[in-house]
């Protein structure tokens, strides 16, 4: 998230009506039994409308607050955020038959 005003807005919208049920659970989840953080879900991603799950193993630094955006989100500077963008464009693409 490389530009200010895109990641301020996604900061703004960290509990968006769409990403609020998620991020409060990941609220929740952060630090429990000292098992570190976990990155919230940005805004401009479907939330509990997206008609697509992504599961990452691990998300990697640029999710961490402080580090990176501290959210997943394919505009993060790292590879894995490109691939999931490429990955996330083939599928829309793609119809079923």
């Amino acid at each position: 998230m490389a530009d200010p005003a895109f990641r301020a807005e996604q900061e703004r919208g960290r509990y968006a009506p769409h990403v609020r049920p998620i991020n409060e659970f990941v609220d929740t989840l952060r630090d429990q039994d000292g098992r570190g953080w976990m990155p919230h879900v940005a805004p401009l991603h479907g939330g509990v409308e997206a008609r697509l799950l992504s599961l990452l193993r691990d998300p990697g630094p640029k999710t961490r607050d402080g580090v990176g955006s501290g959210f997943l989100c394919i505009e993060n500077d790292d590879p894995t955020a490109e691939l999931q963008d490429i990955a996330f464009r083939e599928a829309a693409s793609t119809r079923a038959t």
